[in-house]
């Protein structure tokens, strides 16, 4: 019969005084990011003049039709924001699930394949890292209006470049992967296809679902590109962004806060599906020595 007996491994006062500073310092900025939070959601139940008077007082009067009056109150070019959500979701979605799709596969190739150009394309991708974003902005703007994709669900099709951060990842990733597993598939009778999506994919779901997790909060967050060129097709991120610059003269602070804490909702659902993939990375091996 086996018992584990777990042994508790004694620290050093040194070691005890570093653990004790490590968990004061996490400690505080989880607290700010609670705070933080807690914060933004009363100050979305407050009033204008509650806000610019008395910003970190607790409202007199909690006001939760706010949150109902920013789905007809807070409108940007005739574009309300129930619209601005569902324009954000189906930017964030789709684009996230392009470049990630692009990128892993572009990866994969790149990195277990050797054909002419592959060598050119991996160098292609870190130049083109060294680049700054806004070297390249008047050459995008221009692309994006004269193939008329701006103000069109076609915009997407600016997500399927497949170079970049995302690509770097996953050729890191399927770089490390034995090609033995490709070897047993092939054995098998299995072709490219049935090795990459059936053998090699299902290994990298877990780095991939952390891109993914990223890329939708990267794309949920930006409001420059869509200000570029989803002018008649705001998305939350330019909506809070025009919004904002409108609410002090117009004296809506307070759906300018609610409207804030309805728009990360979203990215906390998506992390809280996905926060496993983003904490562990690890990927176990089936191949015996």
């Amino acid at each position: 019969m086996r018992t584990n007996v777990k042994k508790r491994i004694k620290k050093t006062p040194g070691q005890a005084v570093v653990f004790a500073i490590a968990f004061v310092i996490i400690a505080f900025f989880s607290l700010s990011y609670v705070y933080t939070l807690a914060w933004g959601f009363i100050a979305g139940l407050n009033t204008n003049d509650g806000l610019i008077l008395k910003p970190f007082d607790f409202p007199e009067k909690l006001l939760f039709v706010n949150y109902v009056n920013i789905f007809s109150e807070f409108v940007i070019g005739g574009v309300n924001f129930g619209m601005m959500t569902l324009n954000s979701l189906w930017l964030t979605l789709g684009g996230a699930f392009l470049e990630v799709a692009c990128a892993t596969g572009l990866g994969y190739v790149t990195s277990k394949y050797r054909f002419r150009g592959s060598k050119l394309i991996h160098f292609v991708a870190l130049l083109i890292m060294m680049i700054p974003i806004y070297g390249n902005m008047p050459a995008r703007y221009r692309l994006v209006y004269q193939l008329g994709i701006n103000d069109s669900v076609a915009y997407l099709i600016t997500y399927t470049s497949g170079i970049g951060f995302n690509y770097l990842m996953a050729y890191s990733f399927f770089k490390s992967v034995s090609w033995t597993y490709a070897e047993a598939g092939f054995i098998d009778g299995a072709n490219d296809f049935v090795v990459f999506f059936r053998i090699m994919l299902p290994q990298a779901m877990g780095p991939i679902s952390a891109l993914f997790v990223i890329q939708c909060i990267g794309i949920w967050n930006d409001y420059q590109n869509p200000l570029l060129y989803l002018r008649n097709m705001p998305t939350l991120a330019t909506g809070l962004y025009l919004f904002g610059n409108e609410a002090n003269a117009a004296g809506h602070l307070e759906l300018l806060m609610a409207g804030t804490m309805v728009s990360i909702i979203p990215i906390l659902v998506l992390y809280f599906i996905f926060n496993k993939a983003l904490l562990n990375e690890t990927v176990a091996g089936g191949i015996k020595g």
